[in-house]
C-alpha cells in the first residue's frame, strides 16, 4: 500500500530498506545491502506474499531462490530471445548488444513480473549521496521552511510524465509519478499546498521543451520549474552542446515569465546498459553542474546520473526498470523523488 512518508525515505537512509525491487534472472538475488532479516517478499504490487523458506531463504546476507520456489527465475532466452516477436513483447525491435533482442514491455508488463524485498540491515550507505548546496534555492526554501504555498512546475520527457510508474499505469501499489509525490511530500511537510503543475511528454527532447516552455506556463507560472530532460536527448544522437543550450533556452524562457523563477535541473538516469541507447548520456551531468552555475543561487542540480550509476554498482539494471530500456520502475521512481527532496532539504 502506498504510503507517501514511506515511500519517500531515502535508500541511503536508516537500517531497513522497504520494497526494493528485483527480477530474478539467476537464483542469487542482488540487494542494496548486506540483509540481516528479511521482513517480507512480494510481488512488486504487494498483492502475493511469498514464504521464506519455501519460496526464498536469507543466504550470507543476500536472497537466494531455491528449487521449488514460487518465484519465478527468468531464463536467459526469454530476457534475451533470438527474434523480435509479440510472446518475448520485443516486437518494438530493440536489439541487445549480446545478440538477438531484449524483452521489453510498457504499462505495467515489466511491474507484474517484478518482486519486492522488505529487510532490514547494519550497513552503513558507501555511495553518493544527494545533499541540499549552501545558499542554493533560497526562495524554495523558504517556502516550505515557512509554509508558505507556491507552485512547482514540471518539464522534461517520458520519465518526467511518469511512465510505468504503478499510479500511471493502474496497477497496485498506484505509485504516484515522481513529480507528484514530490509535491505530495512537501505538502504535507509544509501543512500548506504546493501545486503540482507537469507539463513533461513522452518521447519529447530538449529542442520540444524549448519551444512549448512559455505556452505550458503561461497560465500557471511555476515558482519553481524542474527541466528533466537527456534521455532522448542523448538517445537520438542530440549534439551535448545543443542539449545544453536548449536547457539553458528553457530556463531563460521560464524567468522572463517570472524572474524569481528557481531552477532545478535533473541529469538523466541510464538506459539499458545491454541496448543500443546508451550514448551520451553521462556527459551531460558536469555540463548541467556548469548550467546551474550561471545561475547562481537560484538554480540546483539533481544529479540522477550519478546516483543512478552507484545504485548499478549494487544492482541489476533489469531489477529497477519500468519497460527494460529506458524507463523507471517504481522503486527508481522513488529514489527520483527521495533525491529531488533531499537536494531540497529533507
Amino acid at each position: 500500500m502506498y504510503n507517501c512518508k514511506e515511500f519517500t525515505f531515502p535508500v541511503w537512509k536508516g537500517n531497513r530498506v522497504l520494497n526494493e525491487s528485483f527480477l530474478p534472472r539467476t537464483r542469487e538475488i542482488k540487494l542494496l545491502y548486506r540483509a540481516d532479516r528479511i521482513e517480507s517478499v512480494t510481488n512488486l504490487s504487494g498483492t502475493r506474499v511469498f514464504k521464506e523458506g519455501r519460496d526464498y531463504v536469507l543466504k550470507d546476507g543476500g536472497l537466494h531462490i531455491p528449487e521449488g520456489s514460487d518465484i519465478r527465475v527468468m531464463s536467459d532466452s526469454e530476457y534475451n530471445p533470438s527474434s523480435a516477436d509479440a510472446k518475448t513483447h520485443s516486437e518494438a525491435g530493440f536489439k541487445c548488444t549480446l545478440g538477438g533482442y531484449l524483452m521489453f514491455g510498457e504499462g505495467h508488463f515489466f511491474h507484474d513480473l517484478e518482486y519486492a524485498v522488505t529487510y532490514t540491515h547494519s550497513e552503513s550507505w558507501t555511495g553518493f549521496v544527494p545533499a541540499p548546496s549552501d545558499g542554493k534555492l533560497p526562495l524554495t526554501k523558504s517556502r516550505i521552511r515557512t509554509g508558505k504555498p507556491f507552485v512547482f512546475g514540471f518539464l522534461g520527457d517520458s520519465i518526467g510524465q511518469g511512465a510505468n510508474a504503478s499510479g500511471l499505469t493502474g496497477a497496485e501499489p498506484f505509485t504516484p509519478i515522481w513529480p507528484e509525490m514530490v509535491c505530495q511530500r512537501l505538502s504535507l511537510e509544509m501543512g500548506a499546498e504546493v501545486k503540482c503543475v507537469n507539463a513533461s511528454l513522452g518521447g519529447m527532447n530538449s529542442d520540444w521543451g524549448k519551444t512549448v516552455v512559455t505556452e505550458k506556463f503561461a497560465d500557471t507560472v511555476p515558482d519553481v520549474l524542474l527541466i528533466e530532460f537527456g534521455m532522448n536527448d542523448a538517445t537520438g544522437g542530440m549534439d551535448r552542446n545543443v542539449f545544453i543550450g536548449n536547457c539553458r533556452g528553457i530556463a531563460d524562457s521560464i524567468r522572463k515569465l517570472n524572474p524569481e523563477c528557481e531552477l532545478i535541473f535533473v541529469s538523466t538516469t541510464l538506459p539499458n546498459p545491454l541496448s543500443f541507447f546508451l550514448r551520451d548520456h553521462e556527459t551531460h551531468e558536469p555540463l548541467l553542474a556548469e548550467l546551474s552555475g550561471e545561475f547562481g543561487e537560484c538554480a540546483e542540480l539533481v544529479p540522477m546520473t550519478t546516483l543512478h550509476k552507484c545504485l548499478l554498482e549494487k544492482k541489476n539494471y533489469w531489477d529497477m526498470t519500468g519497460n527494460n530500456i529506458n524507463h523507471p520502475n517504481d522503486f527508481l521512481v522513488r529514489v527520483y523523488a527521495q533525491a529531488i527532496l533531499a537536494v531540497l532539504g529533507l
